[in-house]
């Protein structure tokens, strides 16, 4: 009797000690596994970070063109609203860009003389003309690109890399001067129902040719923020 309670002990201490083995294996594993787990969420957690760091870095990028750009359209106003104003003998220290401008959206009223004949254009002397062998449609589409020139400087002071990025920011600063040529030509038809011929705004009397501009500036501004809302919303 004794003999066989001892075997009996000895497979009961068998079985608990099988038992204990399987859970030790078994808590290894798991401790293994969690290990692993916690290294893979670490390494997803840091290449998240990486690229959050990444995003926020572009975003700031086209933030501050962002900013650059509406600067220089406020130096463009002020010089807009300094053409306004009666002409000078310093009239000569605008830039060209500034006439043109002048011409495109905004010119100044009329003089005393243009009042007296309003088909006679308002007279400048820019550094530049277009050539005469230019159709109206062409010189249309180079008073425009002059225009658009004086805003594409605020792009450029990102544009200083090299190789492909200077290339790739090259086609970026070419897409938004051809955004603010279609915007113009847009508000032209929102505006006035038709693309202005050369000389054709100069001919307006001073009220319209201010309530017209007017309306065209804040349909370009509404329409670069609509592009602008729709980037940012893409990035997120």
């Amino acid at each position: 009797e004794a003999e066989r309670e001892r075997f009996q002990q000895q497979i009961r201490d068998a079985e608990r000690q099988r038992k204990e083995e399987e859970m030790r294996e078994k808590k290894a594993a798991e401790g293994a596994m969690m290990k692993t787990a916690a290294a893979e969420w670490a390494r997803v957690d840091k290449e998240r970070n990486e690229l959050e760091e990444q995003l926020q870095e572009e975003r700031n990028k086209r933030l501050d063109a962002e900013r650059r750009a509406q600067e220089e359209i406020a130096q463009l106003r002020k010089e807009l609203d300094a053409l306004r104003k009666p002409k000078s003998p310093s009239f000569s220290m605008y830039s060209t860009s500034s006439s043109y401008i002048s011409r495109a959206l905004i010119p100044p009223p009329p003089t005393p003389a243009s009042e007296f004949s309003r088909m006679a254009p308002i007279l400048e002397s820019p550094p530049h003309t277009p050539a005469p062998t230019l159709n109206p449609q062409a010189q249309a589409e180079e008073v425009i690109l002059d225009f658009i020139t004086k805003i594409r400087k605020s792009m450029e002071t990102i544009a200083n890399g090299d190789g492909l990025e200077a290339d790739n920011l090259d086609v970026e600063t070419g897409k938004f001067i051809h955004s603010n040529v279609q915007d113009i030509k847009r508000a032209q038809m929102e505006v006035f129902g038709k693309r202005l011929r050369p000389g054709e705004f100069e001919r307006m009397d001073g009220p319209r040719q201010k309530t017209t501009s007017n309306q065209m500036m804040a349909l370009i501004q509404k329409w670069r923020e609509d592009r602008r809302a729709r980037e940012l919303y893409q990035e997120t």
